[in-house]
């Protein structure tokens, strides 16, 4: 055979073993219960994201100051079920009783919008997240984020994350746990450029931390955060193909979206 054809056939046969490869980290990376198009998202936005994670930027949110922002360890994802999801919702609904965010009973059926981004605002571009949107009072819709952090070992103390405590999106070294958090804002529309309409769930607040919950519970079978085995992806495909979706958009899609000061 010519040497220029031997050549050409070695390379393309080391390109096909390379894809293969890459293949199977994406597959592990994105779980057994990838939504369309998650791959694709995880390979070109990993690339754009290599300067952030070599620097540390990107991905840690240190903003824990308003209280419309917790997190909870997966391990203790029976206290998030219980009590701290409610407790969360409860006290900054008693500070805007105007808005509707805690409907008058627990058991009250929501249709819930389920919206699903990578490299959302605040985010590295491969850290995969939901955003649940329900209506609020008048124009307003409730913004409930929900995502994978994880947290230094280190830095828990006494089984709890301390609030001067930030997570972040992925893992460059030491051992890390994993966490949820959750964001909770009042806004009139969502952004569809950021944010992928997954389809809407009708059901309770309540229904809605016990799905998390199991995610959680899932995920802290799997053990430590891991940038492959045990990531936001697996968590957010974990809650997604739990839920039994239509599809009926509640939430109007804007450009120019209005937000309500919640920490003023």
């Amino acid at each position: 055979m010519d040497r220029t054809i031997m050549t050409g056939v070695a390379a393309a046969a080391g390109v096909s073993v390379v894809g293969a490869i890459a293949n199977d980290a994406l597959n592990t990376a994105t779980g057994p219960n990838r939504q369309c198009g998650d791959k694709l998202r995880v390979f070109f936005n990993s690339s754009s994201d290599s300067s952030n994670m070599s620097s540390g930027i990107g991905g840690a949110d240190a903003d824990f100051i308003c209280t419309t922002k917790m997190m909870e360890l997966f391990s203790k994802h029976d206290d998030y079920r219980e009590e701290r999801s409610r407790n969360f919702i409860r006290n900054i609904d008693l500070k805007n009783l105007e808005l509707g965010i805690k409907k008058r009973e627990w058991k009250t059926i929501i249709q819930m919008d389920v919206f699903q981004a990578f490299g959302a605002p605040g985010h590295l571009g491969v850290h995969a997240g939901l955003m649940i949107a329900y209506p609020g009072l008048g124009e307003w819709f409730i913004m409930l984020s929900v995502d994978l952090t994880a947290i230094p070992a280190e830095k828990i103390f006494n089984g709890d994350i301390p609030e001067n405590v930030a997570g972040s999106d992925i893992s460059l070294a030491g051992i890390k746990k994993c966490a949820i958090a959750h964001s909770l804002t009042v806004e009139d529309g969502i952004d569809q450029s950021t944010w992928e309409y997954m389809g809407s769930v009708n059901m309770t607040l309540l229904d809605l931390f016990n799905t998390v919950a199991r995610a959680m519970e899932q995920g802290a079978a799997r053990g430590n955060y891991d940038n492959f085995n045990n990531n936001c992806i697996h968590f957010k495909n974990d809650i997604l193909a739990a839920l039994n979706f239509h599809r009926d958009q509640n939430i109007p899609n804007k450009t120019n979206i209005q937000k309500y000061d919640l920490c003023s």
